[in-house]
């Protein structure tokens, strides 16, 4: 009777870790111009743990070392600013770039209910009401608010390294 009970949890252990192993993004659709299934409009970050993204997005994560003098400096100025993050699932810098940038919010401790994260197509649309009032012309893109009001971009790559952009954003227009 035990050996039923043992090969029960067995198949319910296998079953609980393939359902996790192929996540699948509600957010995805097929992109015909790209070719491939691509995220779309507004994802959270576990969107980046379906099985078709996290491929690139876990290990540029894991293998960023995050400037932490540089964030200290700014993680006070970062509490109280709203981030709207651009990207595309297709476009090689984003790649790059995205798992980065929330590793970097991460570290500073940033509240992620002020990030608001689209996934875009290679027409740099998101399917979402209102969104052209973004002006996206590159991605990734990262808006940053001081209340409602922009204060600043970095777009596409940073000008030197997204901690140090990103502190130049907040240390002058927020002092």
């Amino acid at each position: 009777m035990s050996g039923i009970r043992i090969n029960k949890t067995l198949i319910l252990l296998f079953l609980v870790s393939s359902f996790i192993l192929a996540q699948e993004s509600d957010n995805k659709k097929y992109d015909d111009a790209k070719e491939e299934d691509i995220l779309f409009g507004l994802i959270s970050e576990d969107d980046f743990q379906d099985k078709d993204f996290s491929l690139w997005y876990n290990p540029e994560y894991e293998e960023y070392t995050v400037d932490s003098l540089t964030i200290a400096n700014i993680k006070e100025e970062l509490t109280d600013v709203k981030i709207v993050l651009v990207m595309g699932t297709w476009c090689h810098d984003s790649h790059r770039e995205v798992p980065r940038f929330i590793k970097i919010l991460k570290y500073a401790d940033y509240d992620f209910s002020n990030l608001t994260i689209y996934a875009v197509d290679g027409e740099k649309e998101a399917g979402i009401e209102g969104f052209h009032k973004y002006d996206i012309k590159f991605v990734p893109t990262f808006i940053i608010y001081n209340q409602e009001t922009e204060i600043g971009r970095i777009i596409e790559a940073p000008e030197n390294t997204l901690e140090e952009d990103l502190a130049s954003i907040l240390l002058s227009n927020l002092k």
